[in-house]
């Protein structure tokens, strides 16, 4: 799994393609191709850390796990915006809501951890979208950078708490998001 722009510009352009009649449907099935990309695709690397409840103590021999994002969903609607900039504007708020609602967690076999939320990322407002030119193919290559960009730069600073077979995260420790891709 990994996060490429291209094939996520592949999922934009085929879920809006044929549709015509609504600014809404497209929008809506934009947002569903995105939040399922994003969702099938990002691999969130954790450091971990687990201690038993042994005497002596005993640190975790795996120091390293893997997990996903959780429950993303991006709700587009159309704006009322008279300029490209407002327009803009308005999806940068939608994509940053619906990544800020969204989990992480670790997925691999053996972990039981409590998800947290995406919200904790330091830089989940820092979305820059810049798109130019009027065609629709390029646009959608431009936005689908921005968004990957931006989802690969996101670093939770909560770590997720639980265990990891006999291990137990240590208060302020457990799994540390270290990348997104």
């Amino acid at each position: 799994m990994s996060l490429s722009a291209e094939s996520l510009k592949g999922k934009m352009k085929d879920a809006i393609e044929g549709i015509h009649s609504s600014a809404d449907d497209a929008l809506s099935a934009l947002g569903d191709a995105i939040s399922g990309y994003i969702t099938d695709n990002a691999q969130i690397n954790f450091s971990w850390v687990g201690i038993s409840t042994s005497v002596p103590p005993v640190t975790d021999p795996v120091a390293t796990a893997t997990g996903e994002i959780l429950g993303l969903s991006f709700k587009l609607t159309p704006s009322s915006a008279t300029s490209q900039a407002d327009a803009i504007s308005h999806l940068k708020d939608e994509l940053v809501t619906g990544l800020s609602a969204a989990l992480y967690n670790i997925t691999d076999a053996g972990f039981t951890t409590a998800p947290q939320s995406m919200s904790l990322s330091p830089g989940i407002s820092n979305l820059n979208i810049t798109i130019s030119g009027n065609d629709r193919d390029d646009a959608l290559g431009q936005l689908a950078d921005c968004i990957v960009t931006w989802v690969k730069a996101q670093a939770p600073t909560v770590p997720v708490m639980g265990s990891h077979a006999a291990f137990l995260a240590p208060p302020g420790a457990g799994g540390m998001v270290t990348a997104i891709s």
